[in-house]
């Protein structure tokens, strides 16, 4: 009776052990969730300060803080890059591994429409960006 109570025990552990190790093994394709909190679409800031709505393009003068967030409720975050560019191309300033992900981009001689992105990367490898364009000036 012990030996059949043990077989049934050790029968049930290794299932519950099995179970757990293939929830565990699922693979996160989910790109994790990324967004420009700052600047804010549409404002004017003027050495890194906000400044007020524009009514349309977010203009900046001088440098400026951008914040992120992102998150991904899967895998967990891996990091943040940010990047400056126009049109299709552009360039990486800064990596950040831990949040609040936050640069401040200074030091950059710049006039024109410029666009910030945010490529955001899970543990898992999958990527998503947030874009903003701009008016920087100086």
């Amino acid at each position: 009776m012990r030996l059949r109570f043990a077989v049934v025990m050790a029968g049930l552990c290794a299932a519950l052990t099995l179970s757990a190790f293939l929830a565990a093994a699922q693979v996160d394709t989910t790109p994790p969730a990324v967004a420009i909190e700052r600047p804010r679409a549409g404002y004017l800031y003027v050495w890194d300060r906000e400044m007020l709505p524009t009514g349309g393009r977010t203009i900046v003068v001088g440098p400026v803080t951008a914040q992120v967030t992102a998150t991904d409720g899967q895998s967990g975050m891996d990091r943040v890059e940010f990047w400056i560019g126009f049109g299709c191309h552009g360039e990486q300033h800064f990596v950040d591994h831990q949040a609040p992900y936050v640069w401040t981009w200074t030091g950059h001689q710049s006039v024109g429409l410029r666009k910030l992105r945010a490529y955001a990367f899970d543990n898992a490898g999958n990527e998503d960006f947030a874009e903003l364009e701009m008016l920087k000036m100086w």
